[in-house]
């Protein structure tokens, strides 16, 4: 789901999308069009398995700005004891897979502490709410190097053609280019690019396309295409990718 809001100061696109691991691929989706993540952990409960792989994707896209709200303080008593044990497994996860400019903050979303303004509940947190980091975060415009596109959907009108959609994120791509096709490692050619309804022979960042490719490769909704993925392979080898 999408929902829309401004404030004073800046205009935000917020995608909520699923933690449940069966809907990892919906999550991949929603990572791949943000600036910054914002991971819920449960305060009861710690870094999870999810939580590792949601901040890996949100790497694997680019996402160089992350929150991690340690939500449900108010079942942990507003604990700093237990916020500072789970500020340790993030700062852990941070260093593992090299996550840049990490945020931590305790909140009840229930009680709205530290969501919109302080809470009164937790004198001990010297940092900002929630809002005031996304209003304030000074996102970097620089862009990676490199083609790379998540896909959305495989479109397949009939048993000749197999395109897969998506906007592309970095980058270009023309036909006759050699992508890698993630997390599968397959390699293939561009055979086709289709643009705003109309073949062409080659395009680039911000511009939903559908490709197509010169053999059968494993990629479905939530795979990533790519041409020059070095600094994709950068955050692999800094975990397991899932």
């Amino acid at each position: 789901a999408y929902r829309y809001f401004t404030t004073d100061n800046r205009s935000f696109i917020v995608a909520d999308t699923p933690g449940h691991e069966e809907y990892t691929r919906n999550m991949a989706v929603g990572a791949s069009f943000a600036d910054l993540a914002v991971i819920l952990l449960d305060a009861t409960q710690g870094v999870l398995v999810q939580t590792r792989r949601h901040a890996r994707i949100c790497a694997l896209m680019g996402i160089k700005y992350f929150i991690f709200a340690v939500n449900k303080m108010d079942l942990a008593k507003y604990s700093e004891e237990r916020f500072r044990e789970i500020e340790k497994q993030i700062e852990a996860l941070k260093a593992e897979l090299g996550l840049e400019n990490v945020y931590i903050v305790p909140v009840s979303a229930t009680e709205g502490d530290n969501v919109t303004k302080a809470s009164d509940n937790m004198t001990w947190y010297e940092g900002k709410p929630i809002l005031s980091i996304l209003e304030q975060v000074d996102i970097d415009e620089n862009q990676e190097e490199g083609f790379y596109l998540p896909v959305q959907r495989v479109c397949r009108p009939n048993h000749q053609f197999r395109g897969f959609q998506g906007q592309i994120e970095s980058g270009k791509i023309k036909v006759g280019d050699e992508i890698t096709a993630l997390p599968s490692n397959e390699k293939a050619e561009v055979k086709g690019i289709i643009d705003a309804g109309k073949e062409v022979t080659e395009s680039s960042r911000g511009h939903a396309v559908t490709i197509s490719l010169d053999r059968e490769v494993d990629v479905s909704r939530g795979c990533v295409l790519a041409v020059s993925y070095t600094h994709l392979r950068a955050h692999e080898t800094r975990g397991n990718l899932v």
